[in-house]
């Protein structure tokens, strides 16, 4: 709309000054395909930014939305409410993780358990949190693993996926929901050990 009103601006100024209007008419014309064709041609040169406006994305140390994006930088808000104006050049020099771009991210949900506790039985209970909640996708459907035999317990890692949109809030209820269900289940998640071993004969020495 911009560029609509200042050809028409420089249209009407030159045909106050004697132009012809077809002669300036042909000449706009002229001019808006060169530039059409100089633009079509160089469009796969030119370098994009790997997100829109709306998007959740991680450019270099900053977290937050885009809010606008002009020829030089980029507006982003951050979760805690603050507003950077980051250069463009800056962005795209960097590493940017753009959280929109896929339509569905994987949720993971890592406990660990006691030795002493009954390992299938806690393996089930993860996999029930995670199939019994709708938003988690069934291709492919929530798996868990035992992650790893930790020093102080057994550590279980359940994987799923989910929207995009629904990432952040259906995880926290599934870490809710896990804790709850373990309770009720009388499974008990482990701590922090420390093992101390006294010598009574250096002790008596």
């Amino acid at each position: 709309l911009y560029i609509i009103i200042v050809m028409m601006v420089i249209l009407s100024a030159a045909v106050e000054f004697g132009a012809k209007p077809v002669n300036l008419l042909r000449l706009m014309t002229i001019v808006a395909l060169i530039v059409t064709g100089v633009v079509i041609f160089l469009k796969p040169f030119i370098p994009t930014l790997p997100f829109k406006v709306g998007n959740t994305v991680k450019a270099g140390n900053l977290l937050g939305k885009v809010e606008a994006i002009t020829f030089l930088n980029t507006r982003l808000r951050t979760f805690d409410g603050k507003t950077f104006f980051v250069p463009n050049r800056q962005i795209l020099d960097d590493i940017v993780i753009n959280y929109h771009f896929t339509q569905t991210r994987r949720v993971k949900i890592d406990v660990c358990i006691r030795y002493d506790q009954d390992l299938l039985k806690a393996k089930r209970t993860l996999e029930a949190v995670l199939t019994e909640d709708a938003r988690v996708k069934t291709k492919p459907g929530p798996m868990v693993y035992v992650l790893n035999l930790a020093s102080n317990g057994v550590e279980l890692g359940g994987r799923c996926w989910v929207a995009n949109k629904d990432f952040w809030v259906a995880r926290c209820d599934l870490l809710e929901k896990t804790k709850l269900r373990f309770d009720s289940e009388g499974i008990r998640f482990a701590l922090p050990q420390l093992d101390l071993h006294i010598d009574r004969n250096e002790v008596n020495g």
